[in-house]
C-alpha cells in the first residue's frame, strides 16, 4: 500500500491535492463529506474565520519554498449551522502540486459552551426548586421552633400541636430534598 492510496481511503484524515494556486486537483471522501456543503473549488474557500486567510497564504508560501517539508498551518471551517470546525493542516509543496493533510481537532469551545448551557438550565431548575420547595417548610419550621421556644405557656396541648406542625414541615422539607436528588440522578 502507497502512502498516497493510504491518504485517499482514510476515514479520519482530510487530503487534498491542488495546483500551486489552491485550484483542487483530488480529494479524499473524507474531506468531500467534511466540506460538502461548501463545494469548495479553490482551497482557500473552506476558510471559515478571515485572519486564517493570512495564516493560509504564508503557509503555502513557506511550504513553496522549502519544498518537500512539511508546513503546519491551523485552520477553521465553516460549518452549515455557522460553527467552526477546526482543523490541524500539513501543507506539501512536491513538483507543481501542493498536498493538504488535516486532521479534524474536537471542537472544544462548542462543548464547553453546549455544557455551560446544560449546567445553567440545571442551576437554574435548582434555584427554583430551592427557592419554591425549600423555603416554605424551612420558614415554617423555623417560627414553629423560635414559637416553641420562646413559649410560656406551659399548655401540653399547644406545645404538642406546634411540634406536630414542626414535624409536618420538617417531612415537607425531607420530600423536597427526595425530589430534588432523584431530579439529579435523572439529569446527570
Amino acid at each position: 500500500m502507497s502512502a498516497k492510496w493510504i491518504m485517499f481511503n482514510s476515514p479520519d484524515i482530510l487530503y487534498v491535492i491542488t495546483d500551486l494556486d489552491g485550484a483542487i486537483l483530488k480529494q479524499n471522501d473524507f474531506f468531500k463529506e467534511y466540506a460538502s456543503h461548501i463545494r469548495p473549488k479553490n482551497f482557500s474557500e473552506i476558510v471559515g474565520h478571515e485572519p486564517d486567510n493570512d495564516d493560509l497564504v504564508a503557509a503555502v508560501e513557506k511550504a513553496k519554498l522549502n519544498r518537500g517539508e512539511r508546513v503546519r498551518c491551523y485552520l477553521t471551517t465553516k460549518q452549515k449551522n455557522l460553527a467552526l470546525k477546526f482543523n490541524d493542516w500539513g501543507i506539501y509543496c512536491m513538483a507543481s502540486h501542493l498536498h493538504f493533510v488535516g486532521i479534524p481537532m474536537i471542537d472544544v469551545t462548542s462543548v464547553t459552551a453546549h455544557e455551560y448551557e446544560k449546567q445553567k438550565k440545571l442551576l437554574e431548575d435548582l434555584r427554583f426548586d430551592i427557592s419554591h420547595d425549600f423555603r416554605q417548610p424551612v420558614a415554617s419550621s423555623k417560627a414553629l421552633t423560635k414559637l416553641i421556644l420562646e413559649s410560656d405557656d406551659t399548655d401540653k396541648d399547644s406545645d404538642r400541636e406546634l411540634l406536630r406542625m414542626l414535624e409536618e414541615s420538617i417531612e415537607k422539607t425531607d420530600q423536597a430534598i427526595h425530589m430534588l436528588a432523584k431530579k439529579a440522578g435523572r439529569q446527570l
